[in-house]
């Protein structure tokens, strides 16, 4: 590893640790403050909440979107976070309770791309069949 792409690791490891920090505080500008204004989101799958977004207020009204389907938002457990250059990708799981009262207990990968300190892409991936049938339902 070059010390180029260690000092990118470093900070892209930095910038997606505060982010996870701020999304467990439930802290808006804080998250808002590791994304650049125009960051791609990307939720693969075919439900409603699914989808490209483009630029973080899209991914503000998604985020939005899918909270009100959920008491108390989406706590989220890090069991993996895996750093290299621009890039990090976390295995995590995620539990909450639906507005309906159903525990929904999510597993999620989710890969970040860091551009000059600020979070330029996101993707997510999850079971959404579990969304369809819990979380939308």
């Amino acid at each position: 590893m070059s010390g180029t792409n260690e000092a990118t690791t470093a900070t892209t490891r930095l910038v997606v640790e505060r982010l996870l920090v701020a999304m467990d505080d439930g802290d808006p500008q804080a998250i808002q403050a590791c994304q650049s204004p125009d960051m791609q989101f990307w939720m693969p799958g075919s439900t409603k909440i699914h989808g490209h977004f483009n630029g973080r207020d899209a991914f503000d009204a998604m985020a939005t979107d899918v909270f009100q389907y959920v008491s108390d938002g989406i706590k989220l457990t890090v069991d993996n976070l895996i750093v290299d250059g621009e890039y990090a990708v976390a295995q995590a799981r995620g539990t909450a309770t639906t507005t309906k009262g159903k525990a929904y207990n999510n597993t999620y990968c989710i890969v970040w791309r860091v551009q000059d300190e600020l979070v330029t892409e996101m993707t997510e991936y999850h079971d959404t069949d579990l969304v369809r049938r819990v979380l939308l339902a």
